[in-house]
């Protein structure tokens, strides 16, 4: 029983760290936008900016169908549309 305890404990440890060390880049880059638009940016906020920069990269730089290509471009839409919502 106290093994089932500790091997939990261990497990949650881990999770725990492999969500900080996930979300320190991610705070990061909060910062940094944040400093370029001069104004502070929440971590949701961030998401939805780097999803943006993720589609645009999809969209300009894939060599690939024009199926594909315009489902880039959807996502990018779609992708800069939810940035100023979030953004506002």
């Amino acid at each position: 029983m106290n093994t089932e305890l500790l091997i939990r404990e261990e497990k949650m440890n881990t999770v725990m760290n492999l969500s900080a060390a996930i979300m320190q880049p991610i705070e990061k880059l909060a910062h940094y936008y944040g400093s370029v638009l001069g104004r502070k940016i929440n971590i949701n906020q961030t998401l939805h900016l780097l999803n943006a920069q993720v589609a645009f990269l999809a969209t300009v730089f894939p060599d690939c169908s024009m199926a594909i290509k315009a489902v880039c471009l959807a996502w990018f839409v779609a992708a800069v549309l939810k940035c100023r919502e979030k953004l506002a």
